[in-house]
């Protein structure tokens, strides 16, 4: 869901009279830290198919990558986007914290979009003991979405907040005044 979202926001702010080069040049401090975390949390969930180390110890090196995340994002707070992607990447750091470091993923969500789960590094299917299920991943996204896939409410807020702070670089400097800090004032309240 994170890539799709990426290029939706990149083509809105583009129609919008977004410039890239204003994205390039948007200043996010801890963006190097975010972007490791991302890496090391798709790669456990790409090797643990492959590699039993993975599988194994996928949980431990999550919730590492979340760690240094959370340092990333961190040294970023001054963006208000920034906030809302750090409030969804702690609700899924605290579900998955308390299931062993791996993300429960509803059943009843999979079948509803047609999928199936087995055991990874950084994901596992809910079960009756599932600690906090709400915030595990139980949100179906069925076609007609192109990539059938089951996401949690943190999932929700880090796409809204990545999305919106897309938006806001490629656009920066270009809207009125009083229409720049719309959002920033929206995500303050929060």
């Amino acid at each position: 869901m994170f890539l799709e979202s990426v290029a939706l926001a990149l083509v809105i702010g583009w129609f919008r009279g977004g410039r890239l080069k204003r994205l390039l040049s948007y200043n996010l401090e801890g963006l190097n830290w975010i972007l490791l975390a991302f890496t090391i949390r798709y790669l456990v969930q790409f090797l643990s198919w492959k590699v039993d180390f993975f599988l194994l110890y996928g949980g431990v090196i999550q919730i590492t990558a979340y760690i240094i995340l959370f340092w990333g994002l961190w040294q970023s707070l001054e963006f208000p986007e920034i906030k809302m992607v750090g409030l969804g990447s702690l609700a899924n750091f605290i579900v998955i914290a308390a299931n062993g470091g791996k993300m429960p993923v509803s059943p009843r969500a999979l079948d509803a979009v047609g999928l199936s789960l087995t055991e990874t590094g950084t994901h596992v299917l809910m079960e009756e003991g599932t600690r906090l299920f709400w915030l595990a991943d139980i949100i179906p996204l069925p076609p007609p979405y192109p990539f059938p896939m089951v996401i949690s409410i943190g999932d929700i807020l880090i796409t809204v907040g990545v999305m919106l702070l897309i938006q806001n670089a490629m656009l920066r400097d270009t809207r009125p005044a009083c229409l720049k800090n719309d959002t920033a004032n929206w995500l303050r309240r929060i």
